[in-house]
């Protein structure tokens, strides 16, 4: 019985330490989205300089880049899309459309195009200025024009493990070693 108290609590706590806020969170927002965790960066996979910005175009550039991965045009959230700052210096959090998820973003400023991994949070983009050139002006006069969502149209190789299926197989791998030790000790 001291096995499986023992192996509980360890669950328990593994489950507890996923819990802090290991992730970002959004700051400063002045509304109901402070304190809202939105994952970590999401990875920059490319910029550009490019001034045409329409479906085709963009969409174009995404699929040279992700090569053999082909995406599809999901959705583009235009002008006065709120940008938050994260608790994390130059960190910046944008809302991304839910249902389907997005796979992949590009945030627009001006000329410049950067694109991004959706790999955290899925109904959050977060990027770091870091990570973007200089003459896209972040922190400094940052707007952006808009984010432009895209979906893996089925031939990508995305097969990550969300968090939640992490942890359950990390129990059940728990619950197996104790059903081993109990036979060992019958």
């Amino acid at each position: 019985m001291k096995n499986y108290k023992l192996i509980l609590a360890v669950l328990f706590l593994c489950l507890g330490i996923s819990k802090i806020g290991w992730g970002l969170t959004i700051v400063n927002s002045g509304g109901s989205n402070d304190d809202t965790e939105v994952g970590e960066i999401d990875p920059l996979k490319d910029w550009t300089e490019l001034a045409n910005s329409n479906e085709t175009t963009e969409t174009e550039w995404v699929n040279k880049i992700l090569s053999p991965i082909t995406v599809k045009f999901e959705i583009k959230l235009e002008e006065d899309l709120p940008i938050y700052d994260t608790s994390s210096d130059e960190v910046f959090a944008v809302a991304l459309a839910s249902s389907p998820t997005p796979d992949y973003f590009i945030v627009k400023n001006a000329k410049y195009w950067a694109l991004f991994e959706n790999s955290s949070y899925f109904n959050w983009g977060v990027f770091s200025s870091k990570d973007l050139p200089t003459t896209m002006n972040i922190p400094g006069d940052y707007t952006v024009s808009h984010v432009t969502q895209f979906i893996d149209d089925g031939g990508g190789t995305n097969n990550e493990i969300p968090e939640p299926t992490t942890m359950f197989l990390f129990g059940t791998g728990l619950a197996g070693l104790a059903g081993i030790n109990r036979r060992k000790k019958k």
